[in-house]
C-alpha cells in the first residue's frame, strides 16, 4: 500500500465514532480517493459518514504516526488488505487498521479466546494456566487482552507450552503496554513468537472507551471464548456478550454458588453457554477431532 494510502486511512481511523460498516459499504461504490478533497474530508465523506459535520485532519499527527510505525517497527494490516483476518472480517464493525508486532501469520490460525476477573481467586488462576497449556499443546492459539489476572495467566500457560502460541490484544497505542506492569510479559510474548495487535497506532491515549472496542477483536479473532470467571457488568461479561453476537461459542468454567466473582458466569450457563470441565469439551465442540 502506499504511502498516501496509509496517510487516508489514519485520518479515517483518528475520526471519533465513525461508523466502519457505512465505510465499507460506501467504499463498495468508491474509492478511497474520493473521500478527500485536497487537504480535508469531501463533501461525500462529511455528508455520508459524518453527518454534515466537518472533522478536521491533523496531518503533522498523522505523519508522526507513520514515522513513528517506521521507527518502531510495526506492521499493519488495512480492512482491505488478503491478509486481514477472515473471522474478523466477520463482525459488525470490523477494524479499519490492525497494529502488530510479532508474528502476523497467528491471526489466521484456529485460536481460542481467553477472558475473566482481574482479580481472580486461586482456582481461577490456576485453571487459565492449564487450560491455555494444554489448548496450545492441541495446536490451538490463545488470545488475551493482556490485562491482570485472568489475562496474563492464559498468556503465560500459552508460551510455557511453546512458541507461535498467544496474541495479546491491546486497549492503546501499539508503541506501548497496559498496564504497564505487563511489559516484560508482552516482550516475552514477542520473544515466543507471538503477537501483539491493536487498532490504535502509536501514542494513543486510553480511554474508557478502548476496553469494549479491545474486546470485541479479541472474541472476532477467535472460534471460541472460554470465560473463567465473570461478574455482573464486568469487562468479562461485555466480552461474552460480544462473542454471543458475533456467533462465537461460549465456554463457561463452573464455579461455586458463594464465588461472587462469577456469578455472571453461571447465568451465561443457564442462559445456554457450555458448561466445561476439560479442554476435551472446547476440542469436541471445534471438531479437532474430526
Amino acid at each position: 500500500m502506499q504511502a498516501i494510502k496509509l496517510s487516508q486511512l489514519l485520518a479515517l481511523n483518528r475520526v471519533v465514532n465513525l461508523k466502519l460498516h457505512k465505510l465499507y459499504l460506501l467504499l463498495q461504490s468508491y474509492i478511497l480517493d474520493d473521500l478527500f478533497y485536497k487537504n480535508s474530508f469531501s463533501k461525500l465523506a462529511i455528508n455520508y459518514l459524518f453527518g454534515g459535520c466537518n472533522t478536521a485532519i491533523d496531518w503533522p499527527g498523522i505523519a508522526r504516526d507513520i514515522n513513528g510505525l517506521a521507527k518502531e517497527g510495526v506492521g499493519f494490516i488495512s480492512y482491505f488488505s488478503s491478509k486481514y483476518p477472515k473471522r474478523l472480517r466477520e463482525i459488525y464493525n470490523p477494524p479499519l487498521l490492525l497494529f502488530t508486532l510479532g508474528n502476523q501469520e497467528l491471526l489466521n490460525k484456529d485460536s481460542i479466546a481467553i477472558v475473566g476477573s482481574r482479580n481472580p481467586g486461586d482456582n481461577a488462576k490456576k485453571y487459565a494456566y492449564e487450560f491455555a497449556y494444554k489448548l496450545v499443546g492441541e495446536g490451538l492459539v490463545v488470545i488475551s487482552g493482556l490485562a491482570l489476572g485472568v489475562d496474563s495467566r492464559a498468556h503465560l500457560g500459552a508460551i510455557n507450552k511453546g512458541k507461535n502460541s498467544t496474541i495479546a490484544v491491546l486497549p492503546c497505542g501499539i508503541d506501548s503496554v497496559y498496564p504497564k506492569k505487563h511489559s516484560l510479559l508482552a516482550k516475552q510474548i514477542l520473544e515466543e513468537g507471538g503477537l501483539l495487535v491493536t487498532e490504535y497506532p502509536c501514542r494513543q491515549e486510553i480511554y474508557k472507551s478502548n476496553f469494549p472496542r479491545r474486546n470485541r477483536i479479541i472474541t472476532g479473532l477467535s472460534k471460541g471464548v472460554l470465560v473463567i470467571e465473570a461478574a455482573h457488568n464486568s469487562g468479562t461479561m461485555h466480552s461474552a456478550k460480544a462473542a454471543i453476537e458475533q456467533n462465537r461459542s461460549v465456554y463457561v468454567l463452573p464455579f461455586g454458588l458463594d464465588n461472587l466473582n462469577n456469578l455472571a458466569g453461571n447465568q451465561l450457563i443457564r442462559d445456554g453457554a457450555l458448561l466445561v470441565d476439560s479442554i476435551t469439551n472446547i476440542l469436541d465442540d471445534f471438531y479437532i477431532y474430526e
